[in-house]
């Protein structure tokens, strides 16, 4: 019998021949889309965290038309005579990290924070994602920016400053002053009592100017989510972002807050009315996304959502049985109602993964839960998901990765791409699923069609 290990080489070798490839599982990835294509950064790939980061000059990169994973590597800046880009390690390439979080404008994606063996930053990067080029964004006043954390939330303030809210830290250098923590004005601190550390949770938010590289702190109005870390922040329309969940100090919370950019005023803490009204449990390390184009805001439909799973080393669409929900609108339909919010798995106060899924409609402040469907038996925790919108009524969001509970191992990492279709599904989706369901009839003369096509 083969020594397990071997069977295992030899059949990644086989697929790698073939053409085959699916990125490492990994949990805390930033995670992305842009062209057409999602993408993964960094992120834990094994069981030691210390020892097992992704590569720090790669993007692992899905392409939604051919199903196809690939592996883009950065490079480093050009030389003096501008004739010559290499790619070993670069002052201007984000460290190996995890937890950071990023942003995309234009062609460029922007992270910050992570991290790394106990350690933390507060270093914004830029990757350009035509050239492929790093490029690390020194902040010329530190000492006005946020601590060095992650688990934060970050979205895109217009199209040269970024925003950062929250996370789990400790100041810099920079911040002590006297021998005393210097925060931002206004921001909540909550201590970490069980850490040997001085770390805590914070909603210290902040500005990035890009291109004057200077940290902006924002006179805020109404009340402040508390401190919390591991929550998400989604921008739903050009103005107004929503955070939910997270972990602060207490415990896990399914708050709901929304910040009005324009202003800068928060909502405060939104429960549901009644006891009875549906909501999400609480958790963090969840994800959420905008089911409709949050440059675009159109009316927001419950379109069927119709659920794949990418399984094995190979693109496989299962048999699910997708979540029936309302009709879409009439085709050409253009309203000015709010967009919707989906929120996807997570963990809860014990420890263990949330497998449920749900949908908030911005207009009414009201959820409404999605069943998942059978092929999908587990829920998944600190997994990448982002969202693609062919058009702006249109959402097909991508997971991957993640970690789910195991008894012999404890959390162990997930190798699994998830494809969610919000709308009427794009006419190569439907070839694909029609074929599909062709598959054993003609399985034996799969190895006549090119490897591609295959």
């Amino acid at each position: 019998m083969d020594n397990p290990e071997e069977t295992k080489q030899r059949l990644e070798s086989e697929e790698t021949e073939k053409g085959f490839y699916e990125p490492a599982g990994r949990r805390g990835a930033c995670s992305f889309v842009h062209n057409g294509r999602y993408c993964l950064h960094q992120g834990y790939t094994g069981g030691n965290p210390v020892l097992s980061i992704s590569p720090q000059n790669s993007l692992e990169v899905f392409d939604l038309h051919t199903a196809e994973w690939s592996t883009a590597h950065a490079l480093n800046k050009p030389s003096r005579d501008e004739e010559e880009i290499d790619e070993l390690p670069s002052s201007e390439n984000p460290k190996s990290i995890s937890g950071a979080c990023c942003t995309v404008i234009d062609d460029c994606l922007y992270t910050f924070g992570g991290w790394l063996s106990g350690y933390r930053n507060a270093d914004v990067h830029e990757l350009n994602l035509t050239t492929m080029v790093w490029r690390h964004l020194e902040a010329q006043n530190r000492g006005s920016g946020p601590f060095l954390k992650d688990k934060a939330g970050m979205v895109a303030y217009g199209s040269h400053m970024v925003c950062v809210l929250g996370g789990y830290g400790y100041p810099s250098r920079d911040h002590i002053v006297n021998g005393v923590y210097r925060g931002q004005k206004g921001a909540e601190y909550a201590w970490d009592l069980n850490s040997i550390l001085d770390i805590c949770w914070t909603n210290e938010l902040h500005l990035f100017h890009i291109e004057q590289g200077v940290w902006i702190s924002p006179e805020m109005a109404g009340t402040r989510p508390p401190p919390c870390a591991a929550f998400t922040l989604t921008k739903v329309d050009p103005h107004r972002v929503v955070l939910f969940g997270g972990k602060q100090k207490s415990g896990r919370v399914n708050q709901l807050h929304i910040l009005n950019m324009e202003n800068w005023h928060w909502s405060g803490a939104i429960y549901p009315t009644r006891p009875e009204d549906p909501w999400p449990s609480k958790r963090s390390f969840h994800t959420a996304c905008s089911l409709v184009d949050p440059r675009c805001v159109p009316t927001p439909t419950e379109a069927l959502a119709s659920p794949h799973q990418l399984g094995g080393r190979r693109f496989d669409w299962l048999p699910c049985q997708p979540p029936v929900l309302s009709p879409p609108e009439a085709e050409g339909s253009c309203g000015t109602l709010e967009p919707q919010l989906l929120v996807l798995w997570g963990m809860d106060n014990e420890g263990d993964s949330i497998n449920d899924a749900w949908i908030l409609n911005l207009s009414s402040l009201t959820w409404k839960e999605v069943s998942l469907p059978t092929c999908i038996r587990e829920g998944k925790v600190w997994h990448s998901m982002a969202a693609h919108h062919p058009t702006p009524y249109q959402a097909e969001v991508i997971t991957f990765g993640g970690g789910a509970k195991d008894t012999k191992i404890g959390i162990r990492h997930v190798q699994a791409t998830t494809v969610f279709h919000f709308g009427v599904s794009p006419l190569h989706q439907l070839c694909l699923e029609f074929v599909s369901g062709l598959y054993e009839d003609y399985a034996p003369m799969l190895h006549c069609l090119p490897a591609l096509v295959q």
